[in-house]
């Protein structure tokens, strides 16, 4: 369900503007920022820095804008962030290396932040090495977000908490391909026709149950992920009554590969009620109370066509 992938910055953090300023607020743990400055400086450097001296959309004197910067008495550290492939400006990195060159500090840093594979990171360096070619005070650096994500595991601060464990994961999502394996059984099933076979009939199945259903509700919202395949049926207020799918998780755990049920927390509680007092067989499983679809009725010629019926009774009943 769609539910599976929450994470408290959903929704929150939606651009590189959100996401510099989630980092900045969490350079408030002493932690994690440390993690992040041992990238580039050592630790008696780290320990001159404190959250303090962070902030986000600096404006320099040359009306450049960084978007972090650690300036403090001893520290002028500009960082450039980027999310995705975004261009460089004209005047990137040359501008804020021009700031820096007027800085009487011995500590002067330009870091670039980058995604893996960002397009524009040579002509980020050509430009650099232009200007530094002339001044070779400033000390430059570029870090990858798969680094910062490198000393969060090392430094076990996903494990810290719920907060830490969650942009974790948000980082995760973000910039790094997710790492899949398969099993030499797993390998063998996917080049036989078989799975494929599977899968193509029930979403025939859920196809013909959204049709077949349409009229005996107000909307049906499909949902189709790596978690699930399912339908959302909803009533003439525009309250969620139903679930009517394959739910992925729920199959590998229960066997069973096409489940139906409500959400006990977002369906209206009437229909919980309803739900509830119909069925004996039901389980709760994450936020749900779900019953499957028996072997037995897919076994059926006219599985299809039973499948949609009961679909249909289910929510007459509770709409009723």
């Amino acid at each position: 369900m769609e539910k599976t992938k929450i994470n408290i910055f959903s929704g929150v953090i939606t651009n590189e503007n959100s996401m510099t300023e989630l980092l900045s607020n969490f350079m408030a743990y002493k932690p994690f920022r440390n993690a992040v400055l041992s990238l580039f400086l050592d630790r008696c450097q780290m320990d001159s820095i404190n959250y303090q001296d962070i902030s986000t959309q600096y404006v320099l004197n040359n009306n450049s804008r960084p978007d972090m910067v650690i300036i403090n008495d001893e520290y002028e550290i500009l960082f450039e962030v980027k999310t995705g492939n975004a261009d460089l400006t004209d005047n990137q990195p040359t501008g804020y290396l021009e700031h820096l060159l007027t800085v009487n500090k011995n500590n002067k840093w330009l870091v670039l932040l980058i995604p893996p594979k960002y397009i524009h990171s040579d002509e980020w360096e050509k430009r650099e090495a232009l200007f530094l070619n002339k001044n070779s005070s400033i000390c430059t650096k570029i870090i990858y977000w798969t680094d910062i994500l490198r000393e969060i595991e090392r430094n076990d601060i996903n494990i810290m908490g719920d907060i830490f464990s969650h942009y974790y994961q948000l980082l995760l999502d973000w910039f790094e391909i997710e790492r899949i394996k398969f099993n030499a059984s797993e390998v063998l099933l996917m080049h036989d026709n078989i799975v494929p076979d599977i899968i193509i009939k029930l979403d025939s199945i859920v196809n013909e149950v959204k049709d077949y259903n349409s009229k005996n509700c107000s909307k049906v919202k499909r949902n189709i992920d790596s978690g699930e395949n399912g339908l959302y049926f909803y009533n003439e207020k525009g309250e969620y009554i139903l679930y009517f799918g394959v739910w992925y998780i729920s199959w590998k755990e229960h066997k069973h590969p096409l489940c139906y049920g409500i959400d006990m927390n977002e369906c209206p509680k009437e229909i919980v009620k309803k739900f509830s007092g119909a069925h004996k067989d039901y389980i709760d499983f994450e936020d749900y109370r779900i019953c499957f679809i028996p072997s037995n009725v897919l076994n059926n010629e006219d599985c299809t066509e039973e499948i949609a019926k009961l679909i249909e009774s289910e929510l007459k009943q509770l709409i009723t």
